[in-house]
């Protein structure tokens, strides 16, 4: 039987033929990170399934791509190379039952192709049998409107990247700055040492070298004699505020006695004149005193006689007395304890 490329059933005249392909189950498998995706067909057993996990960088997005796109699928088995993604890669994928991806690498500039054979209707029964995906050597174009491109380029490694080559241009735009404004300053330098070289020494004879000198010794002994009376002025100012200071302090204490000397009349003449009231005070009181008993006196001379006489109490002399305390006797005599 000849095949579908013996027919000429290639390229973009694959989209005249007719296929009555079989809906399987998609045997794609992603983790809830997104980190690993798992291929495997329904006949793969559980150590081949493990030896073709794939893991790609975290920073997964989805972009849709454009739904006439020709994929061709090539004569392998379910993919012709297990190839762990750049982080700067791309993975095309399509949401058809057997994929057929791209995988793009940008650092190198090589393109790897991936692809799976689309079984025909003769061997759709087949394929729980064999291990492998059957060769079917048929092209096919996806219009399907849900095809999808998984990135796994790392965005916060380009932003790094691009953040890094910016530091390093403003690195080098800086270090260029400052070697071009030492130069600069060089060049100035430089240039001021050269007018200084071409400056013409004036010359002088020796007796302009002699009335120079002479005038220096002038100005010095000025200054010196300049120099001695301000010293002398000094001396005279601080010894003159001496004087004062201690003129000052003896006033001060001068002030101070005859104050406390004041003070100490004041209170002298203070207390002199309390003791003085005083006295009198006490004489006033004294007189008063004296005043008071001889007028209580004489009332008393005078009512006297017409007070009654005491009752005798059969007390003899003590009936007599103004008092009755001696009126009491106790009938028990005393008894001192034995």
């Amino acid at each position: 039987m000849a095949s579908d490329i013996d027919k000429g059933h290639f390229g973009d005249s694959a989209r005249n033929t007719v296929y009555e392909l079989k809906s399987r189950n998609s045997n794609h498998i992603f983790d809830g990170a997104g980190e690993n995706i798992q291929y495997y067909s329904d006949s793969e057993s559980v150590a081949s399934r493990k030896s073709k996990t794939r893991y790609i960088n975290p920073a997964i997005y989805i972009e849709p791509v454009e739904s006439t796109h020709s994929v061709t699928s090539l004569q392998a088995d379910s993919c012709v190379s297990d190839v762990t993604p750049h982080p700067h890669s791309s993975y095309r994928s399509n949401s058809t039952p057997l994929l057929s991806g791209r995988d793009s690498s940008i650092s190198s500039g090589s393109v790897k192709r991936k692809s799976c054979r689309l079984p025909g209707p003769g061997n759709l029964q087949g394929i729980g049998a064999e291990e492998e995906t059957p060769r079917f050597d048929r092209t096919y174009r996806e219009e399907g409107p849900d095809t999808f491109r998984l990135s796994v380029a790392s965005v916060s490694t380009t932003t790094t990247a691009k953040d890094e080559r910016e530091r390093n241009e403003k690195k080098k735009q800086e270090a260029f700055k400052q070697w071009l404004a030492r130069k600069d300053q060089e060049k100035r330098d430089k240039a001021r040492l050269e007018k200084m070289k071409r400056q013409v020494v004036p010359t002088t004879s020796q007796e302009q070298r002699e009335e120079s000198y002479r005038r220096w010794l002038e100005r010095k002994r000025t200054q010196t004699e300049r120099q001695r009376a301000e010293d002398i002025m000094r001396q005279y100012r601080h010894n003159e505020q001496l004087e004062r200071e201690r003129n000052k302090r003896e006033r001060d204490k001068e002030e101070k006695l005859a104050e406390w000397i004041r003070r100490k009349e004041e209170e002298m003449k203070a207390m002199k004149t309390r003791e003085e009231r005083r006295a009198a005070r006490a004489a006033i009181e004294e007189e008063r005193r004296r005043a008071n008993g001889d007028r209580a006196y004489r009332d008393w001379l005078r009512t006297s006689k017409n007070k009654p006489l005491p009752v005798p109490l059969n007390q003899g002399e003590l009936s007599m007395r103004g008092s009755v305390s001696q009126m009491y006797i106790n009938p028990v005599p005393w008894q001192f304890p034995t």
